[in-house]
């Protein structure tokens, strides 16, 4: 019975030592190829996240919705999208004061966001006429309309579509209002506010607000 049981004790002592080894020689074995792994990382030039010619996103806690100036608005055929906007205003008559989706095709542009620490951002876009009705165009100061806006590059205070609209379609400053109402309940409300914008030179009051995505 007492060699059964040397035995049995012996099997046990060979178990536990070969497994302990096998764990070192796993962990010694893993923490080789972390340190190849990391020397490898270590060695690729990995280029630093920048923002707004070249500023980086560390340095540009400033640049919130809220702390924007201004935006101005550089259409780059200007000729042609002053065209569109005529084209879009006669044809309202005859389309029941709707505005037709061929008025709706994106011009490229250029954003410059200006910002209250005199910060200036200038980022790649897509404008277009946005809206369904005739409210969305006005001829008070020359044909102007809302804008639906889709950045290609930056972003504003992580927005990268957003619309304009002329406030008379957002009942003024109301809609501002509502959206801090909803935020304020912990409802999820799109981040929007009064901007003086300027569009190929022309100055303009509109309401930014951010577009919802799926």
């Amino acid at each position: 019975m007492k060699d059964t049981y040397k035995k049995f004790f012996t099997l046990l002592v060979l178990f536990f030592g070969t497994t302990l080894l096998y764990n070192q020689a796993f962990i010694s074995a893993n923490e080789k190829q972390s340190n190849i792994e990391e020397s490898k990382l270590n060695d690729i030039d990995i280029p630093q996240e920048i923002y707004c010619n070249n500023l980086k996103y560390e340095s540009a806690k400033f640049h919130t919705l809220k702390n924007i100036e201004s935006i101005d608005i550089e259409i780059v055929n200007n000729k042609e999208w002053n065209e569109n906007l005529f084209r879009a205003y006669i044809s309202l008559e005859k389309n029941n004061n709707i505005i037709d989706e061929e008025y709706k095709k994106r011009f490229n542009s250029k954003i410059i966001i200006r910002y209250k620490n005199n910060d200036l951002c200038s980022f790649d876009s897509k404008v277009r006429i946005h809206g369904d009705y005739s409210d969305h165009l006005d001829v008070e100061n020359g044909v102007i309309s809302s804008i639906d806006v889709d950045l290609i590059s930056g972003n504003i205070d992580n927005i990268t579509k957003f619309k304009l609209y002329l406030p008379i379609t957002r009942e003024y400053e109301n809609e501002i209002f509502i959206t801090s109402f909803l935020k304020s309940l912990d409802f999820y409300a799109p981040r929007s506010r009064l901007l003086d914008v300027k569009v190929n030179g022309v100055n303009v009051s509109y309401i930014f607000q951010e577009k919802i995505t799926k």
